[in-house]
């Protein structure tokens, strides 16, 4: 039974975010959630098998913003926008795998392995937005909205 690994990653992205720009990066890192287990066939000496899963990205994140404006210039008064959003992600990468050697000489193994990877991901996305006047509005015969606490000498309303 076996419970490290150290991984070496390549990346290179062509036009990564949509602007012309490349994405070039490698690294070198040790996978701290990893389970191996090799079997050596008794009746195959020369033999071994081995199973491995590999969990080398799992994060979780609730990002929260929240926003007030005036919105509404070109009416008199104060009006506000508030906004609020929420977003929770979680995303993780799963690697399964099988492989075995075989033993030709002394010092010599041939070995092949595949992995197969699992991708999840799942976000949600709150939104509450408000606009409401921080003074009061009156509508006049026009059905022009002005405020109570306008500038006197504009008009009657």
């Amino acid at each position: 039974m076996n419970a490290s690994l150290f991984a070496y990653d390549f990346n290179n992205v062509k036009n990564f975010p949509g602007e012309g720009i490349d994405l070039q990066t490698t690294r070198f890192y040790a996978v701290p959630r990893s389970l191996s287990y090799m079997l050596k066939p008794r009746n195959h000496p020369g033999w071994s098998l081995e199973f491995a899963y590999l969990n080398v990205f799992n994060v979780q994140g609730n990002f929260v913003n929240y926003f007030e404006n005036d919105i509404l210039t070109y009416l008199p008064g104060t009006e506000r926008y508030k906004a609020y959003s929420n977003l929770e992600t979680t995303a993780r990468t799963d690697y399964f795998g099988a492989g075995g050697s075989i033993k030709i000489g002394e010092n010599f193994f041939v070995e092949s392995s595949m992995f197969v990877f699992v991708n999840s991901k799942y976000s949600a996305y709150q939104l509450d937005i408000n606009a409401s006047p921080t003074t009061s509005l009156k509508e006049d015969k026009n059905g022009v909205l002005h405020s109570k606490t306008r500038n006197p000498g504009i008009g009657e309303v």
